[in-house]
């Protein structure tokens, strides 16, 4: 026996298929082609009897697996701030220091009479409304600056 005959014995014996046949549940095929350009003998064994239920559910696993790296990047970008959106975090601690500087701004008693608008954006607090006097509009502005988590504030109050 030639070592080609016996690589084709071994394939055969591995498959349980003399030109083809039934090995674990998959049926295959093999054949010997002459390869011209090389003079050369090749062995090609392939599967022809894959289920039709095994296809779509490979297809599903890999759509699956696609959707949930999808999902996996939707959630960190969405969650990243850009230089005109906050992040949720920041969401919620620019909440928290708007609600401590209109506290501290209705603690004041020479302020508390007054509409004053209180915005917060990446810790910075923007002041805008109508008050009666220079005196409240410097007053309203310390007040802001002495909050805590406030990294500056743009005083846009207007005196009537």
């Amino acid at each position: 026996m030639t070592d080609m005959e016996d690589m084709m014995a071994g394939m055969k014996a591995a498959t349980g298929a003399e030109k083809g046949g039934v090995a674990n549940g998959v049926e295959t095929t093999m054949g010997v082609i002459r390869n011209e350009a090389e003079g050369a003998l090749e062995i090609r064994s392939s599967r022809t009897n894959e289920t039709k239920g095994e296809r779509v559910m490979i297809k599903r696993h890999r759509l699956l697996s696609f959707l949930v790296c999808i999902a996996l990047v939707a959630a960190f970008v969405g969650c990243a701030s850009t230089p005109t959106r906050e992040s949720s975090g920041q969401y919620v601690d620019d909440s928290v220091i708007t609600t401590k500087v209109k506290a501290a701004i209705l603690d004041d008693p020479s302020l508390k009479v007054f509409q004053i608008n209180v915005e917060t954006f990446k810790g910075e607090v923007q002041l805008s409304g109508f008050v009666d006097s220079a005196r409240s509009v410097s007053r309203a502005g310390e007040v802001a600056r002495g909050v805590a988590g406030v990294k500056s504030v743009k005083n846009n109050l207007i005196v009537k």
